[in-house]
């Protein structure tokens, strides 16, 4: 076997027979770095997350052929539990488990044999849920969301 056969997921070449879309894990991460929600005295420190790196991801997502309602019922499950959490003030520590629960939902929804879901929006929502540890968080990886769902065009 060769030494590089499991060199980890980043480097795993991903074809969706169903999808017709050969993507590879390193093409989110050129799009959208680890930390991207990362602030600077409560000021997100990438001026371009909102327009230049969601349009990115969104021409990313738009070569996976999803159908628009799947990646909208995702997007409002971001929105609920933003709505709760800032609506009430609370503590988002009561909420994440339910928030991490969307990136169960939909990598259960990629297993379905009629589904569209692509692995590119597997991977990014894990990236947004991973990013999520405060409610301004939250705030944000919605807002981001939100601009990447206005950029696609599916």
């Amino acid at each position: 076997m060769p030494s590089n056969y499991n060199d980890g997921y980043n480097n795993r070449n991903l074809y969706d027979r169903n999808r017709g879309y050969s993507y590879q894990k390193r093409d989110l991460d050129e799009c959208v770095r680890e930390g991207f929600l990362e602030k600077e005295n409560g000021i997100i420190k990438n001026t371009f997350l909102f327009s230049d790196t969601a349009k990115n991801v969104a021409e990313l997502l738009q070569k996976t052929n999803m159908k628009t309602t799947q990646v909208r019922k995702f997007y409002d499950e971001f929105v609920h539990y933003a709505d709760v959490v800032g609506d009430k003030n609370e503590n988002i520590d009561r909420y994440l488990p339910a928030i991490n629960m969307i990136y169960a939902k939909v990598c259960y929804a990629k297993t379905k044999p009629t589904s569209k879901v692509h692995q590119a929006f597997v991977d990014f929502i894990k990236l947004l849920i991973d990013e999520i540890n405060k409610t301004k968080d939250l705030a944000n990886a919605k807002l981001f969301f939100e601009s990447v769902y206005a950029f696609l065009d599916l």
